[in-house]
């Protein structure tokens, strides 16, 4: 939960701990100010970040609408695996 923006270094530490993880589908940031994201994505750039999917939700949506957060990662994770072998 990221509930002010911190330095872009500090994303960076944080994405490249997450860079090498084979074993997590997503990481989800619930951010208070939109300038979370923008400083997280300069951070994925500067890292060439190639881990798991980053999911983002405002604050005020995780809290009002819980149900809408299980659907919002249920969506994103599934659509961004492969497709099962039949």
């Amino acid at each position: 939960m990221e509930l002010s923006v911190k330095n872009k270094r500090r994303y960076e530490r944080t994405l490249d701990a997450y860079n090498s993880r084979k074993d997590i589908g997503g990481v989800l940031f619930i951010f208070k100010d939109k300038a979370v994201i923008a400083v997280l994505h300069r951070a994925q750039v500067a890292t060439v970040y190639r881990g798991p999917k980053l999911l983002f939700m405002d604050l005020q949506t995780w809290k009002e609408q819980p149900m809408a957060f299980v659907e919002y990662i249920k969506n994103e994770l599934c659509s961004s695996t492969s497709p099962s072998a039949s």
